[in-house]
Parts: C-alpha cells; sequence; structure tokens
C-alpha cells in the first residue's frame, strides 16, 4: 500500500528531502540513543508516520499530536518508509529506517541510513517495501540483501527485516522465493507482512482471516514478525472499529509479533484504496477515536 503513495509522491518527497538540511537529516547525533523504556518486552506498536506530516510539521496542531507520542505507553518505535528520520518526533521514540527502494542503497539515503545506525540503541533495519508491485524478481532482491544489507548487521549490530510484500497469493510467493535465495546464516531477524481487509466482508471474518495469515507466515518461516502496514478498507466505521481494535489487541497478546502499525497516520487518506473510517488522524492532524485507542489514550 505504501507503494502506491511512494510512486505517486516521489517527485514531491524528493523536494522535501533537498529542502531540509543536511544535519537534520542525519540526527540525532552524539552518541547512541537510549530506547528508555521502550522495546523493553511484549509487542510494539508502530505509527507509519506519513512524510506529508513532517512536511508540514510546524503546524501547531500537528506538532502537538507529534509530541504527545512521547508519553505512550503503547508506541514503541516510528516509521516512515524511509532511511531519514523525521525530526519533528520525540527524541525517545526509536526510528525503524526503511530501505524501501534499490535507489536507496547508495548515495545520500544510505549515508542516512548509517547516520541513524550510529545514533540507535536498538537497531532494526527494514529492506524493499512491496518489491512484488515494484517488479524486483526475487532472485535480485536476495543479492542486494547479500551485498549491502548484511553490512549493517555485522558493522552496526543492526537486526534485518524482510522485505515487506503484499498480503496476497503474489506476496507470498515472492517472499517464499526470497527466503529461498538465502542461507541460514544470510535470513533476516524478522519476517514483514502486510495485511488489508476486504472491503465488503464484515469483521469477524477479516479479523479471523489475519489472524491465520500473519499466524501461518510466521510458522512457515519460524522467524518472528513485524506487520508494517495493516488496516480494515471497510468504509462502515463501525467494521473498521470493530477490526483495528480486537487484531489489535489480539496481537498485543502474541509472543511471535514484534510490533505492528496501522496504516492511516496522515490527515488525509492516501488513495481511494484506504478507507477514511479508518484513519488515526482527523483532517486538521488531531487523532481520530481510533488514533487516540493505538496510543494508549
Amino acid at each position: 500500500m505504501a507503494l502506491l503513495q511512494s510512486l505517486r509522491l516521489t517527485a514531491c518527497l524528493t523536494a522535501f528531502v533537498t529542502y531540509l538540511p543536511a544535519a537534520t537529516l542525519a540526527m540525532p547525533t552524539g552518541g547512541s540513543r537510549s530506547v528508555s523504556r521502550r522495546g523493553s518486552g511484549g509487542v510494539g506498536r508502530t505509527p507509519l508516520w506519513d512524510w506529508t506530516l513532517t512536511r508540514d510539521h510546524d503546524d501547531s496542531v500537528i506538532k502537538a499530536t507529534a509530541n504527545s507520542l512521547a508519553s505512550s505507553s503503547k508506541i514503541t518505535s516510528i516509521t516512515n518508509w524511509e532511511t531519514w528520520q523525521p525530526p519533528d518526533l520525540p527524541s525517545n521514540i526509536p526510528f525503524r529506517a526503511m530501505v524501501r527502494t534499490p535507489a536507496q542503497l547508495s548515495g545520500e539515503p544510505w549515508e542516512n541510513l548509517l547516520s541513524v545506525l550510529s545514533s540507535e540503541e536498538k537497531k532494526i533495519v527494514h529492506l524493499l517495501n512491496e518489491p512484488d508491485k515494484q517488479g524486483i524478481p526475487p532472485a535480485n532482491a536476495a543479492r542486494m540483501w547479500k551485498d549491502a544489507m548484511l553490512s549493517p548487521r555485522h558493522g552496526y549490530s543492526a537486526r534485518l527485516v524482510s522485505p515487506g510484500c503484499a498480503g496476497n497469493d503474489d506476496g507470498t510467493r515472492w517472499l517464499d522465493e526470497f527466503m529461498g535465495h538465502l542461507t541460514d546464516g544470510e535470513k533476516p531477524d524478522y519476517i514483514a507482512l502486510h495485511f488489508y481487509t476486504r472491503a465488503d466482508e464484515p469483521a469477524d471474518k477479516e479479523i479471523l482471516a489475519a489472524k491465520q495469515y500473519l499466524k501461518t507466515r510466521h510458522e512457515q518461516h519460524n522467524l518472528p514478525v513485524i506487520i508494517n502496514e495493516l488496516a480494515s478498507t471497510s468504509r462502515d466505521l463501525n467494521i473498521v472499529r470493530k477490526f483495528t481494535t480486537e487484531i489489535g489487541n489480539l496481537l498485543d497478546s502474541q509472543d511471535w509479533v514484534v510490533e505492528y502499525g496501522f496504516f492511516g497516520a496522515s490527515r488525509e487518506p492516501t488513495d481511494d484504496f484506504v478507507s477514511p473510517a479508518a484513519q488515526l488522524l482527523d483532517g486538521d492532524g488531531t487523532r481520530t477515536e481510533l488514533g487516540k485507542w493505538f496510543v494508549g489514550g
């Protein structure tokens, strides 16, 4: 899902990143950050922070929403599908960098990643977002993994997250083939998974489908799971609320889940696929009721 957003907004995002000072993109400096109480045990929740919120971070409402994350007992990390760390977010929240596309394996994006790895205490890095939709063959992705991504593991003791594929048959086959190209010593520490409901199905059916899909993928690869895209696409608020809260509360209790994030941390839906009822933020940047539930308050 984030791939659709990325392709549509690449030009704007490039301009925005160019606008940000290099020192801002490389922050924080001065040694490793402590993760404080975050990530100390249990399942974590990860806001999927849309880049437009960073672009508009001077807005007082967005600033208040971002700053309030510092006091959340549920939030363990933040991600934005990028290698650069959002400078508008509280410094005590660990950042999960993502090498979203092959283009980020070199140049300034890669330097941003190395800066993040130098500053984070618990280092977790994602490689490729929905490569099955980007047209990247699994064998090519495995070569990128071996040539580039193993170096953060060896040089920075980073933990690596597999490519996050679409939660359908094509995505499943892609990830299975990718894993087949790796030896035991090369495999990721975590499996990244995506799950979006069908828009016209009842919540109970989709809760069961999500649980079965996520657990089956965990068991197949025998690795803990990070669910870095998850949402109901129903337009019915009651169905969305039921799916979101029940699957979230269920995931909170699973020892095979490391972290999970619901799509929708933006002021408006990314496209027509995303349900307005599933948004975690209102149009002005304040949290919706689901957004308040997600951060634990």
